[in-house]
């Protein structure tokens, strides 16, 4: 695969990375309509032209691999805070106290297979408050 660039062809297998290749393309005929600015509609590509960013550790990263890197280092506190999330969103409810215990057994389970997604969402699929919640009607949805 080529990238045509005003100098030239660039094979993309090159060195060439994203910030000195790509970047210079976006900000030069993209970033003018597709930026945060935008009054409405269209793309916002704001998120590809700013790849850095600080993690709550303080942390900063500068670019995917970085941030790779970064979380890396914190893999059992970003799986905590990510099975969480994806158990909260699975029931439906808020966050309660008693759910602490099905995200220490859904992280531990994870932790031999290396903390992957699709292990994760397994997990939360087979802890106690997935399988035990309730069929409950939404408010204001009558039951037949």
């Amino acid at each position: 695969m080529c990238i045509f660039v005003s100098s030239g062809i660039v094979d993309a297998a090159e060195t060439a990375s994203f910030d000195s290749v790509v970047l210079p393309i976006f900000r030069k005929t993209c970033a003018g309509c597709h930026s945060s600015q935008m009054a409405s509609g269209g793309l916002n590509l704001k998120p590809l032209v700013d790849s850095s960013g600080t993690l709550p550790d303080c942390a900063k990263f500068d670019g995917a691999a970085e941030m790779r890197q970064a979380l890396a280092g914190n893999l059992p506190q970003f799986a905590r805070g990510l099975a969480g999330k994806l158990l909260v969103y699975a029931l439906g409810r808020g966050f309660e106290p008693y759910d602490r215990r099905a995200i220490d057994t859904i992280v531990h389970n994870c932790e031999d297979d290396g903390y992957r997604f699709q292990s994760t969402i397994y997990e939360v699929v087979r802890s106690l408050p997935f399988q035990s919640r309730r069929g409950e009607t939404p408010k204001g949805v009558t039951s037949k």
